[in-house]
């Protein structure tokens, strides 16, 4: 098995809005579809870190589509930092669902770290 040449990407940041998915009505929600993230050209990559901040006292659910992928219980000032790593193929959309509703403040933020094995045929 080849070495994995990891080729690391600017991160991203996004502010939550009031959700629209119909998931996490009322409340905040962050999206980030991996079509509008100038990743066009890689059919697989992933997300090792997230950093999060939003009001305190609540909670923070990450979904990869419709599909649970992680949770944690301090949705404010707090990293992710998983043992494995978030994969992700073009076209899939990331949901940050905090349970904070809309009327606190501020507004959830998130910086998502992404990045890609260059000795794995990219382009599909």
């Amino acid at each position: 098995m080849a070495d994995q040449l990891w080729i690391y990407l600017p991160p991203i940041s996004i502010t939550a809005a009031a959700d629209t998915t119909g998931y996490n009505t009322g409340n905040w929600t962050g999206t980030l579809s991996t079509s509008s993230m100038s990743l066009s050209y890689l059919t697989r990559f992933e997300c090792y870190k997230m950093t999060i901040d939003g009001p305190i006292g609540f909670e923070l659910s990450v979904y990869i589509d419709d599909k649970k992928w992680s949770h944690t219980a301090q949705g404010w000032a707090n990293e992710w930092d998983p043992a494995h790593a978030m994969p992700l193929q073009a076209g899939m959309t990331i949901y940050l669902f905090w349970t904070a509703p809309t009327t606190t403040s501020p507004a959830p933020t998130a910086t998502l770290w992404f990045r890609y094995d260059s000795s794995i045929a990219q382009v599909g």
